[in-house]
């Protein structure tokens, strides 16, 4: 789902230029500012209702996850030789579940990919404070835009990741540049709390001689 509307960027805004656009023109707008709020963010703002999640375990009672979670349904541990574990529903109900991680009063056997969760995921409503920053963004984009095609200056190349795109003017010789600092302080402040966190922690790995050592390892968020 799109994180706003036309109709909702044009009753945000006060900007002639924005006003202006047709709805397919800011459909593309806010298409390109959700790929850099994204980007931002390390989050994902769309619904994922029911999906199977398959995430390593930590050897702990605390799982960091690598979507927001909604309500968790089942979890499962995972084993190679297929003698699979499906949690209680006692379990099940002792499992505390947070936005970005699950704490129990159980440990999370260690290994890859080997805790299966069933569950609802992301947003079920795109939360306002996005809906504003994506009509901030486009309207910063928006003026970018227009500045650029005054200076005379064509759409050489975009990336999306860490958002950047370059303007060249073969005849002036003129170029320009836009980063992620594309994105306006009023939106920063408003995506401050939805952006996903790295959350280190020593995980246990047998060396050589068969001891466990502890090497630190990111999760939770990227």
């Amino acid at each position: 789902m799109a994180y706003a509307t036309p109709a909702e960027c044009k009753l945000f805004t006060a900007l002639a230029k924005v006003q202006a656009k047709s709805d397919a023109e800011l459909t593309a707008l806010i298409s390109r500012s959700e790929r850099l709020i994204n980007t931002y963010t390390r989050n994902d703002f769309n619904a994922f209702p029911a999906i199977i999640v398959l995430l390593d375990g930590t050897g702990s009672r605390r799982l960091p996850l690598e979507k927001r979670i909604e309500a968790l349904s089942a979890v499962t541990f995972l084993t190679p030789n297929g003698a699979d574990e499906l949690l209680t529903a006692q379990e099940l109900a002792e499992i505390e579940a947070f936005e970005w991680h699950l704490a129990a009063h159980l440990t999370f056997p260690a290994g890859i990919k080997n805790i299966k969760l069933l569950g609802d995921f992301g947003y079920t409503a795109v939360p306002q404070e996005v809906k504003d920053a994506i009509c901030l963004l486009v309207e910063t984009i928006v003026l970018r835009d227009k500045d650029a095609a005054h200076k005379g200056g064509t759409l050489k190349k975009e990336k999306i990741g860490d958002y950047s795109y370059e303007l060249s003017d073969a005849a002036q010789g003129n170029t320009g540049s836009l980063s992620s600092s594309v994105i306006p302080a009023e939106a920063r402040l408003l995506l401050r709390s939805f952006r996903r966190v790295i959350m280190p922690r020593v995980a246990k790995r047998r060396d050589e001689t068969g001891r466990f050592n502890g090497r630190t390892h990111f999760f939770g968020g990227e």
